[in-house]
């Protein structure tokens, strides 16, 4: 797996102007999803304006989700992929297919070998910490953080082999069950190097997002100086800096996954051609190509039989005309 195409797709699509709107829209939704709560918290709204914005935020989630999907299909599209068009039917298949991920990762796991004991760290782990709360022991501690453990490397493993889900449902017309399937089976084998490859990727962004914070944050302290303290201008000039930065984030991230999907897909395509290439060869072995020399010395013998040959065949005919002549030399005397 090329590393360093991964890394690159994180911030290469700032070239691309198609998806300004999208860091818009996130902005503006974002800000209308954190804030507009916390300020129902605090009590802003009236009772009788209170199910409008409630109504409003449920439509700026839906909006959102909308948005991340539009943004797996341009990401397919830059990749030169086949992308299945966009309708209600298939935003409301997205949404299952999201539950159902979420099912096959946290409780029911596809592998069989897998699926019990999944299940056992599933119910141990609540009777285990019903037990510590109740019961002072090292051992139901040390048994609970174990389990808590293999739990937890569990779900990452699931959620690795299952990361494609949405992006095989956009790339090709499957069902949703057909969808998990060829996730699954397309991150065989491969569950590190999807691994390494999203670290190199996250670090990345970190990276992004920490430049993007710095640069943003210092300009707007420097800006709200002039009308708040310094305490509280620092703090809004970070709070928003980092909702700031984290559309890039986003928008990088979704590009670095679509890198990975390619190289897989790549490897998975260049693995089956050469399994069909040495099929063949075991079920139609080739021939043995006989060498040019051989080939040639073979010519060359066979000329020089047919020159020999020629050659009695003539000496023959001389010899019988030589005869006939002299029969026909002693009748006439």
């Amino acid at each position: 797996m090329d590393y360093d195409r991964i890394i690159s797709a994180t911030y290469t699509w700032f070239s691309l102007k198609k998806l300004a709107w999208f860091l818009v829209f996130f902005w503006l939704s974002f800000f209308a999803l954190v804030f507009v709560p916390v300020a129902i918290g605090i009590g802003w709204y009236s009772q009788e304006v209170l199910w409008v914005v409630n109504g409003l935020i449920g439509i700026m989630y839906i909006a959102l989700i909308i948005a991340l999907v539009v943004l797996t299909c341009h990401t397919l599209n830059h990749k030169a992929f086949n992308v299945e068009r966009l309708s209600v039917g298939k935003f409301i298949d997205t949404i299952f297919l999201v539950i159902l991920e979420l099912w096959y990762i946290l409780v029911w796991n596809i592998h069989k070998a897998y699926r019990v004991t999944q299940l056992l760290l599933l119910f141990g782990i609540p009777l285990l910490y019903g037990y510590s709360l109740s019961v002072q022991s090292m051992f139901i501690n040390i048994a609970l953080i174990i389990f808590l453990i293999c739990y937890l490397a569990i779900i990452i493993y699931n959620a690795i082999r299952l990361l494609f889900s949405v992006t095989v449902f956009y790339n090709h017309n499957f069902t949703i069950k057909k969808t998990i399937k060829e996730s699954w089976h397309l991150t065989h084998k491969k569950f590190w190097k999807i691994l390494i490859g999203l670290i190199f990727a996250l670090a990345a962004l970190f990276v992004l997002f920490i430049v993007i914070s710095l640069i943003l944050g210092a300009i707007l302290h420097i800006i709200l100086l002039n009308y708040f303290t310094n305490a509280l201008a620092y703090k809004i000039a970070v709070n928003f800096a980092q909702i700031f930065a984290l559309a890039p984030v986003i928008v990088g991230y979704y590009f670095a996954v679509i890198e990975i999907y390619a190289q897989i897909r790549q490897e998975a395509h260049s693995s089956r051609r050469i399994k069909r290439i040495l099929a063949r060869r075991v079920v139609t072995p080739k021939v043995k190509k006989k060498s040019k020399k051989k080939v040639v010395k073979k010519t060359k013998k066979k000329r020089v039989v047919k020159k020999k040959a020629v050659k009695k065949k003539s000496s023959k005919k001389t010899v019988k005309r030589k005869v006939t002549k002299k029969k026909t030399t002693k009748k006439r005397k």
